[in-house]
């Protein structure tokens, strides 16, 4: 979790996790702002605590509709 300092977000929160590829974000987000139900619930069995902790944040969240898909370009 990262905090805005400076600029035009200074005070928000940003969340960042990491996914595989662009196949695998499409196995979990099929559609922009859409979560797979099946892959959610599939999450939430194999991961309890992870998915325990991602509800409590999510109670936190205001604006969950920002959200950015990024790709590596070079490391």
């Amino acid at each position: 979790m990262l905090k805005g300092e400076r600029g035009p977000r200074s005070g928000n929160y940003l969340i960042i996790f990491e996914i595989d590829g662009p196949e695998a974000r499409d196995r979990l987000y099929p559609a922009e702002g859409q979560a797979s139900a099946e892959e959610s619930d599939r999450f939430d069995r194999e991961h309890p605590e992870t998915a325990a902790a991602w509800e409590r944040l999510s109670e936190l969240i205001v604006h969950f509709e920002v959200a950015t898909d990024y790709m590596v370009l070079a490391e």
